[in-house]
C-alpha cells in the first residue's frame, strides 16, 4: 500500500516536495510490518544535482546506487569501500544472468531491467572484486534462494512447462 499526499489525495509521485523541503523519489520494492511501501526522499541539494542537467546518465545512476547502499551497508554494519570509478569500470550494458539490456538512463523508478548492484559472496559485502551490476529482477531472484534452490526451481519450471513462454517483453527470459 502507497501513502498518499495529502495535497493531491494521490500517491506521491517523484519530485512531490514534503513540508520539510524533502523531494520524493519513489517507493521502493520491500514493505514495513503494516503493508506500506518504503519511500525514498532526497535533501533539496542532491535533488538539484539529480535534475541539474536534464539527464540521467549511468555515472549518475551509480552515484545514487553507491549512496544508498553505502547508507545500509553503515546501519547493517556490512564492509563497504566502492568508488563511483570502480562501479562505473565494471558497469555492463546486459544483465550477464537474464540476458535483458540493462535501463541505465531511465528514471521511472526501479524496474525489472534496473541495474542493481550484487553482492557476489554476501558476507564479504560491498568491496571490490566481491560486485556485479545485474538487473533487478535476476539480484531479488537470487535474493534469499540457494543455488540448490534455484537449479530445483529451474527444473521444476522446465519439467511442469510453468509460464507463458509467449511472452515477448524485454524484461522476462
Amino acid at each position: 500500500m502507497k501513502r498518499l499526499n495529502a495535497k493531491t489525495g494521490a500517491p506521491f509521485k517523484r519530485g512531490d516536495v514534503r513540508e520539510n523541503g524533502f523531494f520524493f523519489l519513489g517507493y521502493q520494492t520491500k514493505k514495513d510490518k503494516n503493508g506500506m511501501f518504503y519511500e525514498s526522499w532526497v535533501r533539496p541539494n542532491v535533488w538539484q544535482t539529480q535534475i541539474s542537467d536534464g539527464k540521467n546518465t549511468l555515472e549518475k545512476h551509480v552515484n545514487r546506487t553507491l549512496s544508498h547502499i553505502k547508507s545500509r551497508a553503515k546501519k547493517s554494519g556490512i564492509p563497504f569501500n566502492l568508488s563511483t570509478e570502480y562501479a562505473v569500470s565494471i558497469a555492463v550494458d546486459t544483465c550477464p544472468a537474464l540476458g535483458v539490456k540493462l535501463a541505465w538512463a531511465e528514471r521511472n523508478g526501479r524496474q525489472a531491467n534496473s541495474p542493481s548492484l550484487d553482492k557476489i559472496i554476501p558476507e564479504l559485502g560491498y568491496v571490490e572484486g566481491n560486485v556485479m551490476w545485474l538487473s533487478n529482477k535476476a539480484n531479488m531472484m537470487k535474493n534469499d534462494a540457494t543455488k540448490d534452490q534455484l537449479k530445483k526451481f529451474a527444473n521444476w519450471i522446465l519439467k511442469e512447462k510453468i509460464g507463458n513462454t509467449s511472452k515477448s517483453k524485454s524484461t522476462d527470459t
